[in-house]
């Protein structure tokens, strides 16, 4: 039942979707009622009355035999919905199966099955259905199936455009791998991630399908005498089109909303498929920080020594949070730091750990359904959560900038790398597109980034790996940002390419003194590149040292992710490290400490009370444990070390 609340809140919250839904009912209950209500004076006859214009007992009008147009519309309203619903459904049942079967059998059958399609295609519509009512024979059987099957084609190829592209996902192939069986790889793998599409050409194919057989009936190929649908009602009518044009205008008005009925609704019903849009009905946000009323602020990690106004970026108090089945979920649970000018941050954990969340957050790049609060949100001094939408695009725009880990989904593969990089200049610093086009030659130089102009020239696909994260790096420093944010930069590339763009990024920093948030789940990475680290679990930072303070690592968490490290030391004959048990999810957050289930240490207190973020004698050294009180640290351990020169 809540499911279908929140999408029949989605059906109903777009103006689209209200209009259909006001269709609809209207529809619907013209065509329960009209036959038994109007049904009786749509079929009285009256030679006298013939082609009267509209009047008292005839708003429309009368046809050729005196009927009022009128009640003949209204009755003719279930036969011409039912024989719509009708066609659609059998271009549903013939097109989709068929076409997402591509997604699941073997390359013979995905042949076969595109060379079907693509006849189907290649036959116009019309021309089908004409053939297939001379062979069934005229009247509403004929025309239903005629108009199905030749809308069928449309389905089978969109639903196997879509099956290909699932074909080739990785859940797909675990599935397979599982021993899945084909029926159910098509009814819970393909089908449901088709939907939206699938339900939008649905509604245009139902507003077709109306128009279509109104049509067949219009020629005489539809339905027959003595029934009756809008298309015969305007056949009736058009006669007279000169004389007494309501007659036929009422009937076609019914077609053109019955139409605007099926496509509304189609659209509707699709936004109600996505599963963004279905969270994001829960509790409709926007994505956009706001600044916490009452909120009570967690404790600022101070970045270092006197001088904490310069911070680039100060965070305090930050909550990232999406709707869920009963109220909202928090992936970020009061988080709190700042970076200095010229400080190299790195952020580890585990995935699902909110380290991206609380980077997107600083960035303004939250999804639309996510919900961001904070006590305090400085960027360069500024409060970001309550300057205008046009300063913090701004200000955004010009000192921060983004490095994703896959480049080349950051980059448009349709535009050239040159243009790409310009456009920034050109739109926020207004430069001229020769100008731009300098600056992102001199960019891509600094990056080291062999024959840079020639690459100005170049599309994405002809960068290799490292290349399009060089690309990524020097269009982030093309408007000389004060904080790089790295969300794993690294991960999908090799190691030697790997040590090239840290040794990159290193370099950036030390010549300009650009501040960086490095986002990664490996702690040697970010022990070799950074001077301090946030360890976040569950949404929480439950650590914060120095990179060089690792050997004195107080959280089990952070003890547990550097027995993880594998260096050229690691005995090869012993098995790898690993952290027994699962993190918790959003959906499902652990009572108290939430590294309690897997923790060796933890005590009944643990798995109740959720700890504070206190320092430990150290005030660059902070911890969020109850195994270790303030001014006790771990000392059985040896530095750790990694990396490479």
């Amino acid at each position: 039942m809540a499911r279908l609340r929140t999408r029949a809140g989605i059906v109903l919250g777009s103006p689209t979707g209200l209009a259909a839904a006001l269709l609809a009912v209207c529809f619907v209950a013209i065509a329960i009622v009209g036959p038994s209500i109007w049904g009786e004076a749509a079929m009285r006859i009256d030679p006298a009355g013939a082609y009267h214009g509209p009047s008292g007992g005839a708003w429309l009008g009368t046809d050729g035999l005196g009927r009022d147009v009128l009640a003949r519309t209204l009755a003719a309203t279930r036969l011409s919905l039912e024989l719509a619903l009708a066609a659609t459904a059998i271009a549903v049942v013939l097109g989709v199966p068929l076409g997402a079967a591509a997604g699941i059998v073997g390359p013979r059958m995905q042949r076969t099955i595109g060379t079907a399609i693509s006849f189907g295609l290649a036959l116009p519509g019309m021309l089908v259905a004409l053939v297939l009512v001379t062979i069934i024979g005229p009247g509403s059987l004929g025309a239903t199936v005629a108009i199905g099957v030749a809308l069928a084609p449309t389905f089978a190829r969109t639903a196997q455009t879509l099956a290909a592209s699932i074909a080739e996902s990785e859940y797909l192939a675990a599935a397979r791998v599982l021993g899945v069986g084909r029926r159910r790889l098509l009814l819970r793998y393909v089908l449901p991630n088709t939907a939206e599409p699938l339900l939008l050409q649905t509604g245009v194919a139902g507003s077709l399908a109306l128009v279509l057989i109104s049509g067949l009936s219009f020629l005489g190929l539809g339905v027959q005498a003595p029934s009756y649908d809008w298309g015969r009602v305007l056949n009736e009518g058009v006669d007279a089109l000169y004389t007494t044009p309501s007659a036929a205008l009422g009937p076609g008005a019914a077609i053109v909303l019955a139409g605007l009925m099926f496509t509304f609704m189609g659209e509707a019903l699709a936004r109600s498929m996505n599963p963004l849009l279905r969270i994001g009905a829960a509790g409709r946000c926007s994505g956009r920080l706001a600044a916490a009323a009452a909120s009570p602020a967690g404790p600022a990690l101070d970045a270092g020594p006197a001088g904490a106004d310069l911070a680039t970026v100060r965070v305090q108090d930050l909550h990232v949070s999406f709707p869920g089945g009963s109220g909202r979920r928090e992936a970020v649970a009061g988080v709190s730091f700042e970076i200095r000018p010229g400080e190299i941050v790195g952020v580890v954990g585990e995935s699902g750990s909110g380290k991206s969340m609380t980077a997107l957050a600083i960035a303004g790049l939250l999804p639309a359904n996510a919900q961001a609060t904070t006590a305090r949100l400085e960027f360069q001094g500024t409060d970001l959560a309550r300057c205008s939408p046009r300063e913090r695009r701004r200000l955004l725009g010009t000192s921060l900038a983004v490095i994703f880990q896959d480049p080349m989904s950051s980059l448009n593969p349709a535009v050239r790398v040159g243009r790409q990089l310009a456009e920034k200049l050109e739109i926020h610093a207004g430069m001229s597109r020769g100008d731009a086009l300098a600056r992102a030659e001199q960019r891509l130089a600094q990056t080291h980034l062999p024959a840079a102009r020639r690459r100005l020239r170049q599309y994405p696909h002809e960068f290799s790996g490292g290349m399009r994260q060089r690309a990524m790096i020097a269009m982030g420093l093309m408007t000389d940002p004060a904080l790089i944010v790295a969300d794993e930069p690294t991960t999908a590339l090799d190691v030697t390419v790997q040590a090239q763009i840290l040794d990159l990024l290193r370099e950036i920093n030390r010549r300009s003194g650009t501040a960086i948030l490095f986002i990664s789940h490996d702690l040697a990475v970010v022990t070799e590149l950074c001077t301090r680290v946030l360890v976040m679990y569950a949404g929480r930072i439950v650590e914060a040292l120095d990179t060089t303070a690792l050997d004195r690592a107080a959280h089990p968490y952070t003890r547990a992710l550097l027995e993880t490290v594998v260096d050229l030391e690691s005995d090869p004959e012993q098995p790898l490290a690993t952290i027994p048990g699962r993190p918790p999810t959003i959906e499902r957050p652990a009572a108290g400490c939430p590294f309690a289930p897997r923790c060796a240490e933890a005590t009944d207190h643990c798995r109740v009370e959720t700890p504070a973020l206190v320092p430990l004698g150290d005030p660059q050294h902070l911890a969020a444990c109850w195994a270790r009180p303030a001014g006790t640290v771990a000392t059985d351990r040896a530095p750790l070390e990694v990396g490479c020169e």
